[in-house]
């Protein structure tokens, strides 16, 4: 295989892991809108952070296991794209958040897919041993 082939199947592992990260928030995010559960931001903002930090840490441990390539940089990337596929459907469905509950799920799947990927990394280091 040459080695632009390996990227790019190394991309749609990365985006994958971050539809697959999405798909769980998307449906989250309708049902807080229809259901009209935002009283407040901060509830809407511990739902979504916590929410996110699940389905990225998901997300990150199985682009980590799949792509066998360094903790760090599939934390990163799964994360980016994860919370770029989360803004844009955000503002396709109309969803109008305070700071609070924007930067809650970028840190959520920041930290999520950071920690998803870095147990895989530890999990796969301990079978090695």
């Amino acid at each position: 295989m040459d080695k632009g082939s390996i990227h790019r199947e190394t991309l749609k592992d990365y985006v994958a892991g971050a539809i697959l990260a999405n798909a769980p928030m998307w449906i989250l995010t309708y049902a807080l809108l229809k259901f009209e559960l935002r009283k407040s931001p901060f509830t809407s903002a511990i739902i979504l952070n916590l929410s996110t930090m699940a389905c990225g840490a998901l997300a990150g441990s199985l682009v980590a296991r799949k792509t066998g390539l360094d903790a760090r940089r599939v934390g990163i990337v799964v994360g980016v794209l994860s919370y770029i596929f989360f803004a844009l459907f955000l503002t396709l469905i109309g969803f109008r958040g305070e700071m609070i509950e924007e930067t809650s799920s970028l840190t959520g799947f920041f930290i999520g897919s950071a920690i998803g990927s870095k147990l895989w990394e530890n999990r796969r280091s301990n079978l090695n041993s």
